[in-house]
């Protein structure tokens, strides 16, 4: 994919800015300036364009422009209609756009388009160009455990998706005989009703997965279902809200959040009494059916990160032409509840830096540090209190961090990770480089944002001096909490220094407050270069 933007009108017409890319990228756009930190840079005669104007945010095949806090505004034009202020908008091919006195063109080009400029011309004397673009079109699904071609791709119509349906039938066999012998170890389990304790353990293995997904799920019988369901029915409709009755086949108990990916509720699979978290995602837009595939393949990848401190997911589906994530359910909320709603962190030192440590194990199995294998390697780039999520085993919390593979997969295909509204709350936990350099992240970016996440359970606040925290917003509008921004968060995240911890708290030992300081700092290699030497610094700070 390449998206061009050419200068139409204003300073420097004809300038032409170019980005090439097959993965998700950042294009920051602003005014050149000597402190200015955008990629592409219009300019410094325009003075209404802002140093930080807009941010393009390219997902392949789509690229989304999105400005809620640039001074003077982004205005798209379409020849016969009024000009349109706009804060997000998903650009395509030929759209103008104005910020101050300069007029801009995109030009979006895919693999698709590219073929069909191709086929449009009266000679069609270039057979190898249109067969490299067909050959990209068709590329074969790779089976994931040996890397063999598919025999032939799972079809994308009424059904779920599993690790195996990603599997060359060889290896399918070969796992599928493993899988069963460990499983007939653990068959005599017994399983019981989170409700009222009544043994539900004969429609627990109604899919065969009930041993496979004994150290992770939970079950519910009928009744103590059909009980949860009236509860979150009747909180929504309080809201006025419709609560949906059934999802692939699980029955919606309650919603339990949304987020920039989707919708994510609380249910219970109907044929085994499971209750998993149920992710609907939005709809990812201009998307073809070997794209999908593509997703399903890499998220069948995730099925097999296991791990006590990650979220186990369970399988993927299509609705309503969206995607359907089912993944473990966490009953015991996220790390958002140890703040107070008057910004009080609930939790001690100790117990803070207890559980970020355990959320280190999680986050540093996979990055896949000590893999030689590069496709093992990975990097969130959504870490937030949020999504770190709470399972309570004897009197401790156990961290499990969610969406892994979520966001990377859901945006290398086309979705858009945030919402505008989450715009400024997500990025209070990005270091620079991953909003000027999206696609080049590394582990140490996961450990920034662990280190804010550690920095706000400390303080109840952010690193950034002018950043409103997130327990401001319960208590206003968002018109009104995003009018406590003097200035645009990504300005802020890439210019303003961070405060240090000791600032915000004194009371705090200080060998911790230059730990939570060194996992901040906005160059990268000023940081702990992996989760692991991160969590040993921390647990010597207790340990003292």
């Amino acid at each position: 994919m390449e998206v061009k933007m050419r200068v139409l009108h204003g300073p420097e017409i004809g300038k032409e800015y170019k980005e090439s890319t097959d993965e998700p990228t950042n294009i920051l756009v602003g005014r050149e300036d000597i402190t200015c930190k955008a990629n592409w840079r219009l300019s410094r005669e325009d003075r209404h364009v802002s140093r930080a104007h807009f941010l393009l945010e390219v997902r392949p095949p789509n690229c989304l422009l999105r400005d809620p806090f640039s001074l003077n505004g982004t205005y798209l034009h379409r020849p016969g209609q009024a000009e349109k202020k706009v804060e997000e908008v998903l650009l395509k091919d030929g759209y103008q756009i104005r910020i101050g006195r300069t007029m801009l063109g995109f030009e979006i080009i895919t693999e698709t388009s590219k073929k069909k400029e191709i086929l449009k011309t009266p000679d069609r004397t270039i057979p190898e160009e249109i067969e490299k673009v067909e050959k990209k079109e068709e590329e074969k699904l790779m089976c994931i455990r040996c890397g063999n071609p598919l025999e032939a791709p799972p079809s994308l119509i009424g059904r779920s998706f599993r690790d195996l349906d990603f599997m060359c039938s060889k290896c399918r066999k070969e796992v599928e005989k493993i899988r069963e012998k460990e499983y007939k170890k653990i068959a005599a389990k017994r399983y019981y009703c989170e409700g009222c304790r009544k043994n539900v353990s004969d429609n627990a293995n109604r899919d065969g997965r009930a041993a496979e997904l004994s150290d992770v799920a939970l079950y519910l019988c009928k009744n103590c279902a059909d009980r949860e369901r009236e509860k979150g029915r009747e909180r929504a409709e309080k809201k006025g809200k419709v609560l949906p009755e059934n999802i692939v086949g699980y029955l919606v108990l309650d919603k339990l959040g949304e987020g920039g990916m989707g919708i994510v509720y609380k249910a219970w699979h109907e044929k085994t009494g499971r209750i998993v978290a149920l992710k609907q995602m939005k709809k990812i837009e201009n998307v073809d059916n070997a794209t999908l595939l593509r997703f399903q393949r890499e998220m069948s990848i995730m099925q097999n990160l296991i791990h006590s401190n990650i979220v186990r997911l369970y399988e993927a589906s299509h609705y309503e032409n969206k995607p359907i994530f089912i993944s473990e359910f966490a009953p015991n909320g996220d790390l958002l509840q140890f703040v107070s709603d008057e910004g009080k962190p609930l939790l001690s030192p100790y117990e803070a830096v207890n559980i970020i440590a355990d959320s280190l194990i999680g986050l540093h199995y996979f990055h896949g540090i000590e893999q030689e294998d590069a496709t093992k390697k990975y990097v969130h780039r959504d870490i937030k209190p949020e999504n770190i999520l709470l399972k309570r085993n004897n009197g401790t919390y156990i961290p499990k961090i969610a969406d892994f593979g979520l966001s990377r997969c859901y945006g290398a295909h086309g979705g858009t990770i945030t919402k505008t509204r989450e715009f400024a709350g997500t990025h209070a936990y990005m270091p620079p480089e991953q909003i000027r350099k999206f696609k080049f992240c590394k582990p140490s970016t996961d450990i920034f944002s662990m280190g804010v996440t550690l920095y706000y359970l400390l303080t109840g606040l952010y690193p950034l001096e002018d950043f409103p925290p997130p327990w401001k917003f319960k208590k206003m509008t968002l018109v009104d909490y995003l009018k406590l921004f003097k200035r645009s968060p990504v300005l802020m995240m890439l210019t303003d220094p961070m405060i240090p911890t000791h600032r915000r708290r004194w009371d705090l030992p200080r060998e911790l407050c230059k730990v939570v300081d060194k996992a901040i700092e906005k160059e990268s290699i000023n940081r702990y270069q992996t989760a692991k030497i991160f969590r040993e610094a921390l647990l010597k700070t207790i340990k003292a």
